[in-house]
């Protein structure tokens, strides 16, 4: 019974090993000879991505043992005794460079081949750490994309990838009430008089605009109604976030304040106040991180801080569009940022006096 155990014991050791640990030969990018200074820059960042990357062990054959084809390439693996070989190249074509990858096991997988292309040899830093990703974890560059190695390429040419730090668009979702939150009056079967409605989810619309700042943060603006039979909740918020991953999928949690107003009950009180400041917390996932149009998921607690203390639950999907290419001049990017952050302000201020004509 206990070799039995144990044996279960070491199965269970061995899972938790990661599946790329093994042993891996590096050989020396290949290209044209008229480029050796850029050859070796690049070989020294490819190998350093590789490195820290790999969780096994690494062998690097020496300079002279350059391969361009499987063949060669193989030959180096046998010799060497490693379970994986990578043989690369970097070619010019123009103003561009072209960078390609090739992971040979011995096992007899297939080959795995990628291939990027940067608009300058100082864009090589986030391809080497791109292309080890891919190469290592078997997935295309498209799948390893992250904001640590987005190329320039991307940033200028590719109407698909991320393009600026702003973003706007809008939400769509509910607000579940807690209690008696929320409740509002609705006219009753007799003539003058009104009974409370209570507990009914409300949909919820939101207008925001998004910052994205450094330390992985993230600013949140945004105009929100939910419609009623008489006259809508409405309010705006300030919600900072901290985004957990650099990738295509972030999740994410933070909180803000701001302000709200909500639809008078059968309370009729001078004292009653209906609108007031508003905490909230938040957490969700962001979409396509990388691209002009990101989708957020989020879920979220909202308290006024009225008389009536409403609280409630709310759960949405925003869409949202970087609105500035990098490529265009830098002043005109902060000219209209700072406009559309000059119309938030004077929305944020029409929704405060509007408010405050409503107490």
């Amino acid at each position: 019974m206990r070799p039995f155990l144990l044996a279960i014991a070491f199965a269970g050791i061995l899972s938790w090993i990661p599946a790329g640990a093994g042993s891996l030969l590096i050989l020396s990018i290949t290209g044209d000879s008229t480029e050796t200074d850029s050859l070796k820059t690049v070989n020294s960042l490819y190998r350093d991505a590789i490195q820290a990357q790999y969780p096994g062990r690494i062998l690097f054959a020496a300079d002279s043992i350059l391969c361009e084809d499987r063949v060669c390439a193989l030959k180096a693996l046998s010799d060497a005794g490693t379970d994986q070989v990578i043989h690369s190249q970097l070619r010019r074509l123009g103003t561009k460079w072209i960078f390609s990858s090739t992971l040979l096991s011995a096992n007899g997988d297939e080959p795995f081949h990628q291939s990027l292309t940067a608009l300058s040899i100082e864009d090589m830093d986030a391809v080497t750490r791109r292309m080890a990703g891919a190469l290592l974890g078997r997935k295309n560059t498209e799948q390893v994309a992250s904001l640590d190695n987005i190329t320039q390429k991307e940033n200028t040419q590719d109407p698909e990838r991320r393009r600026s730090y702003f973003s706007s668009g809008g939400s769509l979702g509910y607000l579940w009430p807690v209690g008696k939150s929320f409740g509002y009056r609705v006219p009753s079967d007799t003539v003058g008089i009104y009974r409370l409605k209570t507990n009914s989810p409300l949909v919820h619309f939101t207008w925001l605009n998004t910052w994205e700042l450094k330390k992985e943060l993230l600013l949140v603006g945004e105009l929100a109604v939910e419609p009623v039979e008489e006259m809508p909740v409405i309010g705006g918020d300030l919600t900072l976030d901290y985004l957990l991953d650099r990738g295509d999928f972030s999740p994410f949690f933070g909180g803000g304040i701001g302000l709200h107003y909500v639809t008078p009950d059968a309370d009729h009180s001078p004292h009653k106040r209906n609108s007031g400041p508003t905490l909230n917390l938040d957490a969700g996932l962001m979409l396509f991180r990388t691209y002009d149009v990101r989708v957020l998921v989020r879920t979220r607690y909202r308290l006024i801080l009225n008389t009536d203390i409403d609280n409630g639950f709310l759960a949405d999907v925003a869409v949202t569009y970087k609105m500035k290419a990098v490529k265009e001049q830098a002043d005109e990017d902060v000219n209209q940022e700072l406009k559309i952050a000059g119309y938030s302000a004077l929305g944020l201020l029409a929704l405060v006096l509007l408010v405050a004509l409503a107490n």
